[in-house]
């Protein structure tokens, strides 16, 4: 049915048709005009299992599923390693994002849960975001690099155009 428009793709949520522009492996995020997050269909699904918690239902709730295939190879997915910055302190740190049983704050796992884990999930790199902190803090995260997407391992190689040898 969409077929006809090779350069896009249909994401379906909660009943409304998104279209999401289709991007060559390598290239970057769009970044999304309303605010919403992309968060790939696996971890969309995972994560609601994770019970009640506030801010992530919320994000959850907006954001554009996308199978993990189609993830643009710059955005913050679960399990990604990612180096940030708190440009409200100047802070620069690499963490893992992780589901919350695997959190280990010593050595970078912090979990989805936590609010900059929850920030951090479907930004892209160079990508900006405030967000709420307890105790009424309001901090600005900031992506500057994303060091391992597991998506990333799912896309097919590259064609590789081959010529004749004389």
């Amino acid at each position: 049915m969409y077929r006809d428009l090779p350069i896009e793709q249909l994401v379906r949520r909660k009943g409304m048709a998104f279209r999401v522009r289709h991007r060559d492996p390598g290239t970057r995020a769009e970044r999304l005009p309303d605010g919403r997050a992309l968060v790939a269909q696996a971890d969309h699904s995972l994560l609601t299992l994770l019970g009640p918690h506030a801010d992530l239902q919320r994000e959850l709730e907006r954001a554009i599923v996308v199978s993990s295939e189609a993830m643009p190879p710059d955005v913050v997915t679960m399990n990604s390693t990612v180096v940030y910055t708190g440009e409200t302190a100047g802070v620069r740190r690499m963490v893992r994002i992780v589901y919350p049983r695997a959190t280990d704050a010593a050595h970078g796992l912090i979990s989805v849960l936590s609010p900059i884990g929850t920030a951090l999930l479907g930004l892209s790199v160079g990508q900006s975001i405030e967000w709420d902190f307890p105790g009424g803090s309001r901090r600005t995260l900031r992506v500057d690099k994303l060091v391992y997407q597991p998506e990333r391992n799912l896309r097919p190689a590259q064609a590789i155009e081959f010529t004749e040898w004389r």
